[in-house]
């Protein structure tokens, strides 16, 4: 019997998330079933947390929560695939077997250069693997800790195929001017990878699946639709989206490029590197103070344990913009809830922000820089959607990620902001009824006045749409999930959906 189910794997630098699927039959065009679910998450003490949640499909209806090695330190250890696998077999029961039932793994990788298309790998036609695990130098924190898994499952999963996802290839669509950096042709040797110094955008697994899904509550094509997707979490980016393709993005080279995330900078001058990584000096320094090295050995893009060989050099500024900045560094945390927290409170006890504290003051600078640059984007994605020679109306302004879904504080801060202007809310900002209208209406409806443009009687704003997002109390109750949208953002569905499409189309494979 052919091995058919579809493990679909998401690796970070300190996190394995993780889905088993089942295809339904042919000619079906349902979603797979979900098998199991969850995720292996590193831990500060040095162990690992494996929570697996069984799906429709399985025995067992209990999720699952244990901790595994005391000494696990690595994501990508072998070990811990062992362990997941083990466990899923026993998540699914029915005497499952991982290494005869899957097919297919999928792997998310952030950065694949010039790779337009997913490549597909199996045990002893694995080259093109060569290429990608050079690239790793352009996503420290995602590539590096994604090749070595797709490297153990490929050891132990024999029989399996490894489809390789690349969140790059969703903005292959970008213009020439989009995508160009003004930098004369490099007289330099080729860059990894065989890799150009262009703008290649990333999140694009999120970003296609918001577009199928979004057309698909529009009741329209993905060909017929136009959206900003704001996809806000401790890794942020903003994509314009017309006609289905994407036309511009905030990421560019690297994923450092736009919005700032927790502990990235976003866009910043491009000197401000040279003062963070001045050139070593000779001699003893007449201050007495201690010239750092302009370069550092890092691992999944933190600094490895003494001794350990399986790490690359990159430069002090490049591990400091990624790493040491963000709205962490201005905050002093890297929870966005508690950052609006601090801001609630302060607020609450002292409107006119006379006495407020350090800690509070630096919340509210760490929260304005995030909106500021949001507004940025919004606006110029705005001003390029709706530019000659092909202006196209806004269908939808759209949220994704963490800080998206739940932080109703900075969705109800930018619709104040933006009210008013032609990307405000549609029919008018009216907080009382957002929080009043949601209980028991259903996932999604239009908060800003009907999606009708004749019946838009203000002329101006575009289509917000709310929906209930795991809500337990009232006023958890959202009015944006990612669509502002009815469904969260579910990168391994999407990895499962396209391998599918590619295994029932009969493409012949690359490798």
């Amino acid at each position: 019997m052919r091995a058919n189910d579809i493990l679909s794997l998401n690796a970070g630098s300190s996190s394995l998330k993780f889905q088993l699927f089942r295809p339904t039959a042919p000619p079906s065009t349902d979603d797979p079933t979900v098998l199991a679910s969850g995720s292996i998450k590193l831990s500060s003490s040095g162990g690992a947390k494996l929570s697996i949640v069984p799906g429709p499909g399985s025995e067992s209806g209990q999720e699952t929560t244990q901790e595994l090695a005391q000494d696990a330190s690595d994501i990508t250890s072998p070990d811990l695939l062992k362990e997941l696998l083990s466990n899923l077999a026993k998540a699914v029961g029915k005497g499952y077997d991982a290494e005869e039932s899957v097919g297919i793994v999928c792997h998310r990788i952030v950065h694949g250069g010039e790779e337009e298309e997913p490549i597909v790998l199996w045990k002893g036609h694995e080259k093109a693997l060569e290429r990608i695990d050079a690239l790793a130098a352009f996503a420290p924190l995602h590539n590096f800790a994604a090749l070595k898994v797709v490297h153990n499952t490929l050891t132990l999963l024999p029989s399996s195929h490894s489809h390789l996802y690349f969140d790059t290839s969703f903005h292959r669509t970008l213009p020439p001017a989009a995508q160009t950096y003004p930098l004369p042709p490099s007289p330099s040797p080729a860059l990894p990878g065989n890799l150009h110094l262009r703008r290649y955008g990333f999140h694009g697994l999120s970003y296609s699946f918001i577009l199928t899904s979004i057309s698909s509550h529009l009741i329209t094509l993905p060909s017929h639709t136009t959206l900003i997707v704001a996809h806000l979490g401790s890794g942020a980016s903003v994509c314009a989206i017309k006609n289905g393709e994407s036309i511009d993005t905030s990421m560019g080279l690297t994923p450092l490029e736009g919005m700032p995330g927790s502990t990235r900078s976003g866009t910043v001058d491009p000197s401000l590197g040279y003062h963070l990584s001045p050139l070593p000096r000779t001699g003893e320094q007449p201050d007495g103070k201690e010239t750092f090295a302009p370069l550092v050995r890092a691992k999944n893009g933190q600094t490895p344990e003494e001794g350990d060989e399986e790490c690359h050099l990159m430069s002090r500024a490049e591990y400091f913009l990624n790493k040491k900045a963000g709205y962490g560094a201005l905050a002093g945390t890297t929870d966005f809830g508690e950052i609006t927290a601090r801001i609630q409170s302060a607020r609450e006890r002292d409107p006119k922000e006379n006495n407020w504290t350090e800690e509070e003051k630096k919340a509210k600078l760490a929260f304005d820089v995030f909106e500021d640059r949001l507004v940025g984007f919004i606006g110029s994605y705005y001003l390029k959607l709706s530019s000659r020679p092909s202006p196209q109306p806004i269908d939808a302004l759209v949220f994704s990620g963490g800080i998206g879904e739940q932080s109703s504080f900075l969705r109800e801060s930018l619709a104040r902001k933006l009210e008013g202007t032609p990307m405000g809310v549609r029919g008018g900002f009216d907080p009382d009824r957002w929080k009043s209208e949601l209980e028991g209406k259903g996932p999604v409806y239009d908060l800003g006045g009907s999606a009708n443009e004749s019946e838009n009687t203000h002329g101006v704003g575009v289509r917000w749409l709310a929906c209930e997002v795991h809500c337990l109390i009232a006023f958890r109750l959202t009015w944006a999930d990612w669509i502002f949208g009815a469904f969260q953002t579910d990168e391994e569905l999407q990895m499962a959906r396209l391998a599918i499409a590619h295994d029932r189309s009969g493409d012949s494979e690359r490798s």
